[in-house]
């Protein structure tokens, strides 16, 4: 029986409740008032290359056909592609979750889930909502400044649910929102490769979190059993947590590449790409910081290059393998200054010589100390993590013999003898 992976997988959530937190405790924000002993200021230089095609895409210069099929440009700027400093931020934030067992800075969905029941042309909603199952693990976003956890203290914060009136008349009696201690500069190209070509893509799956069988389990990152009956295998299965953050790992073999990454008919639900950033690429740009802590700042430079050969996906089409990036920190551009640099530094006088901590190691000896185990990579957390971005060989794709026949997938699925759950990262599904 064929076997593939999915485009899409999960790192596994932490169980906050269960911490022995510590650094990785939730706590007030340093904020930017005033510099505070142990923090540091400075800049890291990170070059940035292309490992697969690269889509960023200029919506605002779409055209659309008599039949709704969209086209869409690469996005340039003065004759050069543009990277915005926002997506890149947002790539690290993702990630910066993820290594600090932090909860979600976003959690879209605190209503329950609609679903089609398999095999009927009938809908339901579950009664528990992916926020549910969050806070079952100290996941959902934090509601107060006073218990923000890392990834908020560093890339900021807004209250959940606050509407743009109610920040303004609240800002002066309860700080709503925080301003992020990292920022990311313009992105310049270095050595740029270009296609021009149009490519036609395959229907692109929308989000099935409806299908409880992927985005659930019995504990965080951990499946169903095979064979279990729907309503035993999603949001209202009695201990149900989700699955983990949603990643699409590295792709050894890219999709566009292949049958399953294009289509040859276009329609309102596919859209076509006119060009893009080719492989072997190179950008740089910096990332600016202000009073992080060891941890903290360890946290940012492990998470850059986690190890040799990782990925950071962004940009579009991130299913069919486009979007795979390298980072990697140039150490003789970066700088780092403690409290008592700055300060000389702002009255004019030399800096003094000072030994400054292993960033990185102080970091990874945090992490085992809060969660316990006896070796930093071999957390699952990490593990799964550090997997997404090394990537995956063989045949990835969404279920179904092709694209146009997912929905018969999980129709399929759920007959019995199926009933297959999303396997772990690395672990492949059956064709049915």
């Amino acid at each position: 029986m064929p076997a593939f992976h999915n485009p899409y997988n999960f790192v596994p959530n932490p169980d906050r409740s269960e911490l022995a937190k510590r650094d990785f405790d939730d706590m007030l924000p340093i904020g930017h008032s005033a510099l505070v002993e142990g923090t540091f200021r400075g800049c890291l230089s990170v070059g940035m290359s292309v490992a697969n095609r690269l889509l960023l895409l200029d919506a605002s210069r779409s055209s659309v056909d008599g039949n709704g099929h969209a086209s869409l440009p690469l996005r340039m700027v003065n004759h050069a592609p543009f990277v915005p400093p926002s997506s890149i931020r947002g790539m690290m934030r993702s990630a910066f979750e993820i290594a600090t067992l932090s909860s979600y800075g976003v959690l879209t969905s605190g209503q329950p889930v609609r679903y089609r029941i398999p095999g009927k042309n009938e809908t339901a909603h579950y009664v528990n909502s992916p926020h549910d199952l969050a806070s079952a693990a100290w996941m959902e976003p934090a509601p107060e400044m006073q218990q923000l956890s890392m990834a908020s203290r560093v890339f900021g914060w807004v209250r959940p649910g606050l509407s743009e009136q109610e920040g303004v008349s609240s800002a002066k009696e309860t700080p709503s929102a925080i301003r992020s201690q990292v920022s990311v500069s313009a992105v310049k190209s270095i050595r740029v490769n270009l296609s021009s070509d149009e490519k036609l893509l395959a229907v692109l799956s929308s989000p099935r979190s409806s299908y409880g069988r992927f985005y659930t389990g019995p504990s965080a990152g951990e499946p169903w059993r095979q064979g279990r009956a729907y309503e035993s295998a999603a949001y209202d299965a009695d201990g149900a947590r989700l699955r983990g953050r949603k990643v699409y790992p590295h792709q050894n073999h890219p999709a566009y590449k292949t049958q399953y990454g294009v289509s040859d008919r276009a329609s309102e639900q596919n859209r076509t790409v006119i060009g893009w950033i080719d492989e072997d690429s190179v950008f740089e740009f910096d990332i600016r910081f202000d009073g992080l802590d060891a941890v903290e700042l360890g946290a940012l430079m492990w998470i850059i290059e986690p190890s040799e050969g990782f990925h950071h996906k962004l940009g579009a089409a991130k299913p069919f393998g486009y979007g795979s990036v390298r980072l990697r920190i140039d150490p003789e551009r970066s700088a780092v200054s403690d409290v008592d640099a700055v300060q000389r530094m702002w009255k004019g006088e030399r800096p003094s010589s000072v030994d400054l901590p292993d960033f990185v190691a102080e970091y990874k000896a945090a992490f085992v100390h809060a969660t316990g185990v006896e070796s930093f990579e071999g957390h699952p957390i990490i593990a799964t993590f550090l997997l997404a971005g090394t990537g995956v060989d063989g045949e990835v794709r969404y279920p179904g013999a092709n694209k146009e026949k997912g929905y018969e997938w999980f129709v399929a699925n759920e007959r019995p003898g199926n009933r297959y759950s999303l396997p772990p990262l690395g672990d492949t599904l059956p064709e049915l």
